[in-house]
């Protein structure tokens, strides 16, 4: 409950549905037993989360050929994950972009309904 009330006060989590914030706190922590929690991934799954951050180029990914759908929400000041996703959706042929301009990077935790049904409604 700490842990919920935390996040729930302050940016950028804030900014998430109550129900998914909830989700994310109850299966994304571990309660350790001594009156504080821990995150629930592997610390080394998460260090090489973080370490990886600027290393993906574009030339990466022009080699794709699938499906891909690319969904970005509104700025956030430097850097903005979201100002990539044109550059990501010029390199991957048959690419769309989905622009949410109203959202943050946790966008499908802002509007979770909303974005599934996006999903939904772009794989069918």
């Amino acid at each position: 409950q700490a842990a919920f009330q935390r996040y729930a006060s302050r940016p950028p989590l804030d900014e998430l549905r109550t129900d998914a914030l909830a989700a994310y706190v109850e299966h994304g922590f571990v309660d350790t037993g001594e009156d504080e929690v821990r995150l629930a991934c592997d610390p080394e799954h998460e260090a090489r989360t973080f370490e990886a951050e600027d290393k993906m180029t574009i030339d990466l990914i022009r080699s794709l050929s699938m499906p891909l759908m690319v969904a970005a929400g509104g700025p956030e000041g430097d850097p903005n994950p979201a100002a990539f996703a044109p550059e990501i959706v010029a390199a991957v042929a048959g690419a769309v972009l989905r622009p949410h301009p109203e959202l943050g990077h946790f966008g499908p935790l802002e509007a979770p309904d909303r974005i599934a049904a996006e999903v939904v409604d772009w794989l069918t």
